[in-house]
């Protein structure tokens, strides 16, 4: 895990510092998925896959707020990339979701408990991408530090080289803003959809602390369903809010939150889910996943037993065995808040939360850097 401070005045600016300190990470990234994709697909599959996705970015760029555009091309040209591979680095979850029907891809789970039966909470989350793509990013965890003037605020959020942004953020405050994707089973969407990274930097952005959260992520309207989870350490300043269309739905935390892929109020899957959704092999995934944190989870953690939730069970890859983790979990992380002291597995394997040790980080020490 490399950790990455990013300054600048503006957004161009800082994404020549990401683009100039992680130069060779975001070429041999670059260069591994292509390779990667050409050996699993063919190269004749690839070069097609590719200019598609190159097509469909051109169109859909014109959406995104001009100053992510900025920052991204202050990447490619720090790291001496085309534009057009940084902006499609950024899109790798939304490429999930386009090509969900061929990519094998369990998603991302989280949860949130109380913490050793006071008020306080403890929570965990992995970060899951493509089985194509998981034996690459593995070895490109970054965590990103960003300390700039553009941004009016302070925050760490866990990625890639080349993303300019991740699915965890911790503010220097100590609040944890985390998202995981709402099902790939939902009726529509359309072009003008952020993309994923970006539409989580945006919420960041705009958010002047966790409690207007519910309000930005209305404002934001994305087409895709997602589920953003927040807390400032205790359980009373602690929920989660499933999104879509502009519709909100919060659930404040009680004995415990679970986070996978699927909504949970029927409101919010009458409204945003296809009628056959439940027959979805990710929404069934989805489902195993939180069925299997639902039996494990007590109504208080440590952190032993909050690592242990996070690590495979039976030493399989298989959720049918009880486990929350796969072969597609790159990153993860437990968090404190109270204490603002962040867990993140040491070594770089595949699956990142298994059998690996677990090192201890202060927040306050990380913002100093």
């Amino acid at each position: 895990m490399q950790f990455i401070k990013l300054e600048g005045n503006t957004p161009y600016e800082t994404g020549i510092i990401h683009g100039k300190l992680l130069k060779d990470e975001i070429d041999r990234l670059i260069n591994s998925v292509q390779e990667q994709f050409k050996k699993k697909y063919g190269k004749f599959s690839f070069n097609l896959f590719k200019n598609f996705l190159l097509l469909y970015s051109t169109y859909t760029h014109k959406y995104i707020p001009k100053r992510y555009i900025l920052e991204m091309e202050g990447i490619a040209n720090g790291s001496n990339q085309p534009f057009k591979w940084i902006l499609l680095t950024n899109k790798i979850y939304d490429i999930g979701i386009h090509f969900s029907r061929f990519i094998n891809w369990n998603n991302c789970s989280a949860f949130i408990s109380n913490y050793k039966n006071t008020n306080y909470t403890i929570l965990a989350k992995t970060t899951d991408v493509p089985i194509t793509l998981a034996s690459i990013l593995y070895k490109n965890r970054v965590c990103f530090i960003y300390k700039t003037q553009w941004i009016n605020k302070n925050y760490l959020t866990l990625s890639f080289p080349g993303c300019i942004s991740g699915d965890s953020f911790i503010l220097e405050d100590g609040s944890f803003i985390g998202f995981n994707g709402g099902g790939t089973f939902f009726k529509k969407s359309n072009m003008k959809n952020l993309p994923f990274f970006i539409y989580t930097k945006e919420c960041i952005y705009k958010m002047d602390n966790i409690n207007n959260l519910d309000k930005i992520l209305k404002n934001t309207m994305p087409t895709r369903p997602y589920i953003c989870f927040a807390s400032k350490g205790l359980k009373r300043n602690t929920f989660l809010i499933e999104t879509a269309n502009g519709n909100n739905y919060k659930r404040k935390f009680e004995h415990n939150l679970i986070i996978t892929n699927h909504f949970k109020n029927s409101d919010m899957i009458k409204k945003i889910y296809k009628k056959n959704h439940k027959k979805n092999k990710y929404y069934i995934g989805s489902k195993m996943r939180y069925i299997n944190l639902e039996k494990n989870m007590s109504k208080s953690l440590n952190l032993k037993k909050s690592i242990n939730l996070l690590e495979l069970h039976e030493n399989t890859f298989g959720i049918n065995k009880g486990s929350i983790a796969n072969k597609q979990t790159a990153h993860g992380l437990i968090y404190y808040p109270k204490r603002k002291i962040l867990y993140i597995p040491k070594k770089d394997k595949i699956t990142v939360t298994y059998k690996n040790v677990w090192e201890k980080y202060y927040l306050d020490n990380l913002f100093s850097l």
